[in-house]
């Protein structure tokens, strides 16, 4: 594949993914909620994404971008159509109390989580070391997972997702100063991981929690939002340049490198219609998608192997090294559609990525809660699952990290706590009867 883009022409890029941002945005603006929407990050990402696809499919391999766009297409239109069907972008004006009855078994909760946030973290720390803290945190981000500690990573994403939007929760309903002290630790050991979108995680928590009806509301709330929106947006663009730096050093190669990062949404295609990697893909069918979407868990589990990402394979491919420690591209639904479906079966996948997504938007503004904790963890799995554009894999599998780290530590408290009160009860009821005894005798 020719390469057509000069990465040093910032004018070109930048006018044309303002061309593309501007057409996604007609069609999108009615069901974004705020600058902190997923969806709208979807559409800026999207932006430059297109400008990488025309300036490199757009010139050699006409037919695959022509299919990149359908396949947007037929995104939206599932979208669309799933949230006209459910009024997705219409919040209930009935005002919510935010007032829960299980605010202290939450707080347990959430202190016995992140005590195993923090020890997870330690251990990664005294083994490994923090990814930003490496001389190229980059490379460490993507070497510790392979060399044993996958399991410290999956417990930051389960977990520390779940104390990021539960602490964020605390501090817009029942704050505590201890709150913000523990949210600051937690987006410090975060941000430490080498995770350049650390920031903007937290930012389209934020947003999401103060969008849903329960906090909408709430006037002051809309202030503060309003007020820090630019102040979180700005750290998180921040974060990613202040990486490259100490990485590269020079402020131009880092100007480049996150330029890059930003048309690198679409990488994917670079890599995929590549004649090798065509050749291997060509031996999966539709009934082998179950088994792919489903073994990040299974594998986890350890019900079945692990199988690598098809990002990775495409790399290895290439390089023809089956031995080396890879960091492949994210598989998107207009490539893991054409990878299992077909050319033509990514537009109807495509159309079912977008109703899933518009779906698991609608469960939560939608819905009334009745406990702090059932409003956290579903507000986590909706946000994971806005990740489902870029892979649908990945946003399933964080979504069942989360619930497998947090339940069982939900159902534990809640035994506890429950034993502790029917023994309370038991021997009251046994010194009433004890009285009794006396006074009759």
């Amino acid at each position: 594949m020719r390469y057509v883009i000069d990465i040093d022409d910032f004018s070109l890029i930048f006018t044309q993914a303002a061309l593309f941002f501007g057409i996604y945005l007609l069609f999108f603006k009615r069901y974004i909620y705020s600058l902190l929407d997923p969806l709208f990050i979807y559409v800026f990402t999207l932006s430059f994404s297109s400008v990488l696809v025309v300036n490199t499919l757009g010139v050699t391999q006409g037919e695959f971008a022509v299919h990149f766009f359908l396949c947007h297409s037929f995104f939206f239109l599932g979208f669309a159509l799933t949230s006209y069907k459910f009024q997705v972008s219409k919040t209930t004006p009935t005002i919510l109390s935010s007032s829960f009855p299980d605010y202290y078994i939450f707080r347990i909760i959430l202190y016995l989580l992140l005590a195993l946030y923090f020890f997870a973290n330690m251990a990664l720390f005294y083994t490994t070391g923090f990814a930003l803290l490496a001389d190229d945190p980059s490379r460490a981000k993507v070497e510790n997972p392979e060399i044993g500690f996958a399991i410290l990573t999956q417990i930051n994403i389960g977990v520390g997702s779940f104390l990021f939007t539960g602490l964020i929760f605390l501090l817009f309903s029942k704050p505590k100063y201890s709150d913000v002290v523990l949210l600051i630790i937690v987006i410090f050991l975060s941000s430490l991981s080498g995770a350049k979108g650390a920031l903007i995680y937290i930012a389209v928590i934020i947003g999401f929690i103060t969008n849903q009806p329960l906090f909408k509301q709430n006037n002051k709330i809309r202030l503060i939002i309003r007020f820090i929106t630019p102040i979180v947006l700005l750290l998180a663009a921040s974060l990613p340049f202040l990486i490259y730096r100490k990485e590269v050093g020079g402020l131009e190669e880092s100007l480049i490198n996150y330029v890059t990062r930003l048309l690198m949404g679409a990488d994917s295609t670079l890599y995929f219609y590549q004649p090798v990697n065509e050749q291997y893909f060509a031996q999966y069918h539709f009934w082998d998608y179950p088994a792919y979407l489903f073994n990040g868990i299974l594998s986890f589990l350890r019900i079945v192997p692990g199988i690598e990402a098809n990002g990775n394979v495409m790399i290895r491919n290439i390089i023809n090294n089956y031995n080396a420690i890879v960091a492949g591209p994210n598989t998107p639904y207009y490539i893991e559609g054409q990878i299992y479906f077909g050319y033509y079966g990514a537009f109807i996948y495509s159309a079912f990525v977008g109703t899933i997504y518009a779906y698991s938007r609608y469960n939560f503004f939608n819905k009334q809660f009745s406990s702090a904790f059932s409003f956290v963890l579903t507000a986590c799995i909706a946000n994971h699952l806005s990740a489902i554009p870029m892979e649908l894999t990945f946003g399933v599998f964080c979504a069942f990290l989360t619930c497998f780290f947090t339940l069982p530590v939900y159902f534990f408290v809640n035994f506890i706590l429950r034993s502790k009160v029917k023994w309370k009860v038991k021997k009251s009821n046994f010194s009433i009867n004890w009285l009794r005894s006396r006074k009759t005798n």
